[in-house]
């Protein structure tokens, strides 16, 4: 509805928009904001973010089917990581997520902010 507008959408190859949306009562909680989007490594997931709602959401890339929420404080940094992605808040904590799972947390004392890159070296 125009009160809960989708939060994310692709422009696939064709030309047309897809706008993805989760369920009705996940959707409600991101708050009407997104903070981040990524694909994971492969590019088979996308995920968004929302610190006002404490959650992130994943949808299958090539459908734009939900595929689950991950809950966590204030997160909002988003990138690809080693299970499908990694998180940061503004709590401090490091997450890796696979879609609803966290794999692993690391706390530190001081908060982040929205921006999380990957950043792979080259030798």
């Amino acid at each position: 509805t125009s009160m809960t507008p989708p939060l994310l959408g692709l422009r696939r190859p064709d030309g047309t928009v897809q706008y993805l949306q989760a369920p009705d009562a996940p959707h409600r909680a991101m708050e009407r904001y997104a903070g981040s989007v990524s694909f994971c490594a492969d590019g088979t997931l996308l995920g968004i973010t929302s610190p006002r709602g404490g959650q992130g959401q994943v949808f299958q890339a090539d459908t734009g089917d939900y595929a689950g929420s991950y809950w966590a404080d204030d997160v909002c940094g988003l990138s690809d990581g080693p299970a499908g992605f990694m998180t940061t808040s503004g709590t401090g904590d490091v997450d890796a997520v696979a879609i609803t799972t966290r794999e692993w947390r690391v706390r530190h004392t001081d908060g982040f902010d929205n921006h999380l890159v990957r950043i792979t070296p080259t030798l």
